[in-house]
């Protein structure tokens, strides 16, 4: 009996280690979860002030591979994005341009740029 018990807590312990190992879980602590993870997701600039015609390279800074990655923007008057992260000032106004994992939606990564009119 008592060797049956050793024998069924040492599987216990090895399913337990390997239920905790990041790599079989790689969207562990993306940005936004509150459970304190350690991975990062992250875009720099957080913030760009651009005017019309101007371009910026924003990076997305992240310690998992979970791509691939779709740049987006919420107002393509005011900035476009390239599928490189690669901003290009459009008109004057606020645009959220959005990094997201491509297999999960809820990884994501914003970066809020403003364009602002040029000198004439």
């Amino acid at each position: 009996m008592r060797r049956t018990s050793l024998v069924v807590l040492g599987f216990a312990a090895l399913a337990m280690a390997g239920a905790c190992d990041e790599r079989a879980n790689p969207l562990v602590g993306t940005v936004g979860d509150p459970s304190g993870g350690s991975s990062t997701f992250n875009v720099t600039p957080p913030t760009l002030s651009l005017t019309p015609g101007q371009t910026a390279q924003l990076t997305l800074n992240t310690t998992r591979a979970i791509g691939p990655y779709t740049w987006s923007t919420n107002q393509a008057g005011v900035a476009s994005v390239s599928q490189t992260g690669l901003v290009t000032a459009i008109g004057t106004g606020s645009a959220t341009v959005t990094v997201t994992a491509a297999g999960d939606a809820t990884v994501s990564a914003r970066s809020v740029i403003t364009v602002q009119p040029g000198t004439p």
